[in-house]
């Protein structure tokens, strides 16, 4: 369908004067993605996109990240309560799925309506998997939220766990760590080029690959 951008919560750019957007669905209280037309002002969206069988489709289960790889020309979704990313191509068909090495496959909370404030909230606090995201070259990069079965308590409270996932064929590649400065975590990752980039409050945390990340 086209419609008017009127609603949305998250943005990224795409080539061919194209932007992708996360709208809101205030009718169904859910969110959707749709690719905003920059020179005709109409943006196309399909309702569903971000839904699966089974599981939550209400605005917090569908909360993510929305992201654009250039060099695969793919935008990917990943969610922060769920071990799953969306990877669709550049006109938002084609959706696949990138399950990441967390176990948790639902999102473990519960939502309540408040009549009297007429606004959903969560009815607990919600354990997040990806805490943050990003892609550059042929690999996605989350951000995990919990410790691994195999990694030591210690080093957990030292450094923050960065997964790798390679984005062509869906399948894990390796983790390492982005050990904290002054006892600051990671909150959020960007990568550039051959870098990936981890900021918490006033830390810039700058990791350089040996090997390219579009080879």
């Amino acid at each position: 369908t086209n419609v008017s951008p009127r609603s949305y919560s998250s943005i990224t750019t795409m080539n061919n004067n194209k932007i992708v957007l996360r709208a809101f669905n205030s009718k169904k209280n859910n969110v959707t993605l749709g690719i905003l037309n920059t020179e005709s002002g109409t943006m196309t969206t399909t309702e569903g996109l971000l839904d699966e069988e089974g599981q939550p489709q209400d605005l917090f289960s569908n909360d993510g990240i929305l992201l654009y790889n250039e060099h695969l020309n793919k935008i990917i979704y990943v969610f922060y309560y769920k071990n799953k990313s969306f990877i669709f191509d550049s006109e938002l068909t084609n959706r696949q799925v990138l399950k990441t090495i967390d176990t948790i496959s639902r999102p473990n909370f519960k939502i309540e309506y408040l009549k009297q404030r007429q606004e959903l909230k969560m009815s607990e606090k919600p354990v997040s998997v990806n805490k943050a995201a990003a892609t550059a070259g042929n690999y996605l990069f989350i951000l995990s939220d919990r410790m691994g079965k195999n990694e030591r308590r210690e080093m957990y409270d030292q450094a923050d766990i960065i997964d790798v996932y390679d984005v062509r064929d869906l399948t894990y590649s390796y983790s390492f760590y982005m050990h904290h400065f002054k006892n600051t975590p990671i909150t959020e990752i960007y990568a550039d080029g051959d870098y990936l980039i981890g900021t918490g409050g006033s830390v810039l945390n700058i990791t350089r690959f040996k090997k390219s990340l579009y080879e």
